[in-house]
């Protein structure tokens, strides 16, 4: 399997290669301000079209029950290409920066939708982002219409609703607008269930991959959980690095760095962008 990159600057890279770990932040703090809102949108109108032709009871009941299980997932992007101009610019420090490689045998498994779920284990996982419209519709689809098409409302019905609700609030972290597709991304996605009595700050957190942790960035404090991979060893961990079109850290420095973390034999290259 080809790496996928993780794009970040200097501060962030030397964190990631002594620490080793990624950090997972907000959906409702990434760049674009449609996140979780562009999935929820299209599977509400998809609801209404259900609903007007097979009445309203199974679309409001899936809605209730995505409403109350959709929560925020915690996400860290990376991308299949290793040297974007636009990630370079959005994301590795305006070409000063360093994206990662990383094996993907290394990061979560894939097997399974990012839900909610009591299995600590089971909510982190690795996926593609979808972009296309048409297979974005075609995946809600295969979800909602197998409910609708069973006349009877029974247990056997209301379990099949909650399952594709949870279903439904996976694809949330999954789903993007098409103007991003040149991302190529790819996103470790962590659901910890966060839970709290209404009209009050108490919250309470369960199934977290780490206890949560805050960071101030552009004048906001912004919540994120560390995905920790020092078990494994380093050149089973990282692929390659690729330095910034602007990047400024010399080959000493960083052969240091990287020989006292076991990285001496990591593959180091330069990106091919000519932007200053």
């Amino acid at each position: 399997m080809e790496p996928l990159y993780h794009y970040t600057d200097l501060n962030a890279f030397l964190s990631i290669i002594q620490s080793k770990k990624l950090w997972l932040t907000g959906a409702y703090n990434l760049n674009d301000h449609q996140e979780i809102t562009w999935t929820l949108g299209k599977i509400w109108r998809r609801l209404e079209e259900l609903s007007k032709e097979h009445g309203p009871e199974r679309s409001d009941k899936i809605w209730a029950l995505l409403q109350a299980n959709s929560g925020v997932p915690h996400i860290c992007s990376l991308s299949s290409e290793p040297d974007l101009l636009s990630q370079w610019r959005a994301y590795g420090q305006n070409g000063a920066g360093i994206a990662i490689g990383f094996k993907r045998s290394a990061l979560p498994s894939s097997s399974r939708l990012p839900i909610m779920t009591i299995a600590s284990k089971d909510s982190l996982s690795l996926h593609q982002v979808i972009y296309s419209q048409k297979d974005q519709d075609e995946i809600i689809n295969e979800i909602l219409l197998p409910i609708f098409k069973n006349g009877k409302i029974d247990d056997s019905a209301h379990f099949a609703m909650s399952m594709a609700s949870s279903a439904l609030s996976g694809l949330s972290s999954m789903f993007k607008n098409e103007a991003f597709h040149e991302e190529k991304e790819w996103r470790i996605i962590h659901r910890p269930i966060i839970m709290g009595p209404p009209n009050s700050n108490e919250s309470k957190i369960q199934q977290s991959i780490s206890p949560p942790k805050y960071r101030v960035s552009g004048g906001k404090l912004i919540t994120y959980f560390e995905y920790d991979f020092s078990g494994a060893v380093g050149i089973d961990i990282f692929s390659e690095l690729i330095l910034g079109p602007k990047c400024e850290v010399s080959h000493y420095d960083l052969s240091i760095l990287l020989t006292e973390n076991g990285l001496g034999n990591l593959s180091v290259k330069r990106s091919k962008a000519s932007y200053r």
